[in-house]
């Protein structure tokens, strides 16, 4: 297997392999991983496992529940989750509107969506996706315009992000009742999540979370580096102390949020 999947990863996929010739032989045509993995970002414990599978067949009810058992067994064995979809491999690389009907695995659940038919999974596909088994990527058609990717991410930030930007000013008014762990989830949710839309539309690529944040603190002002700074030491599991109120914590996210979105709107919005 690619020596850029951690051999932990390794034995997950190999053992998801197995399952799947077991309870849908002769059906995966195909399995690649991208996401953390193939950015290089994996952290054991904490990072699931994001893939793209191609079946050779339109997939029913029934295989819809041998994929719930495929997923529910790996996790019970291997305590991690694998997230992604089930695509017929004649339409990779097709986003929303060329694709039929697929199933999507997220939190062990399936269901029947086209979540991850856009130009983000594409682009991490063709540029950063790697194969594990099946033909080579560059055997599939798959072409991302810059125009898209960036449609597709305003989109997802006037979308999402506006709608957390919400979520946290209702935290604000109630921030000294809220615990420490939930402001510490938003915050590491949040900050990389809106800056890493921020990196997409500055260099017409996707990175880790990890990435944005260093990226950010050349790209955005000054004002924004302690909060920043705090978020990068969460992730590696420390606390620097920039903020003694929960308020302020709370406040700095929603004001970054709100100036990067504005940001975003003037300079890239057709």
């Amino acid at each position: 297997m690619d020596s850029r999947i951690p051999e932990s990863v390794q034995h997950v996929l190999n053992d998801y392999v197995s399952l799947c010739q077991q309870h849908l032989p002769e059906t995966l045509e195909g399995l690649y991983v991208h996401g953390s993995v193939a950015l290089g970002a994996y952290q054991e414990g904490s990072s699931d496992i994001d893939f793209m599978a191609m079946v050779n067949r339109s997939l029913g009810d029934a295989e819809m529940q041998a994929i719930t058992l495929i997923h529910q067994e790996v996790k019970q064995k291997q305590k991690i989750e694998l997230d992604g979809s089930y695509l017929l491999a004649k339409e990779a690389g097709r986003n929303w509107n060329d694709v039929s009907e697929c199933i999507y695995v997220n939190g062990g659940k399936a269901k029947r969506s086209k979540h991850e038919m856009n130009p983000v999974t594409w682009w991490m596909m063709k540029n950063k996706g790697i194969r594990v088994i099946g033909p080579d990527i560059s055997s599939f058609h798959i072409e991302v315009q810059n125009s898209d990717l960036t449609s597709i991410v305003l989109r997802n930030m006037n979308i999402y992000w506006a709608g957390r930007i919400n979520t946290l000013r209702k935290y604000k008014r109630i921030a000294v009742f809220l615990p420490n762990q939930l402001i510490r989830q938003e915050m590491l949710w949040s900050v990389p999540g809106v800056l890493r839309a921020f990196y997409t539309l500055q260099e017409q690529a996707v990175t880790s979370k990890a990435e944005v944040c260093t990226y950010a603190l050349d790209h955005v002002p000054e004002r924004w580096h302690p909060l920043i700074h705090e978020v990068i030491s969460m992730r590696e599991g420390e606390g620097t102390g920039f903020y003694k109120s929960k308020k302020q914590k709370i406040e700095d996210v929603l004001q970054l949020m709100v100036y990067i979105i504005a940001y975003c709107n003037e300079t890239y919005k057709e």
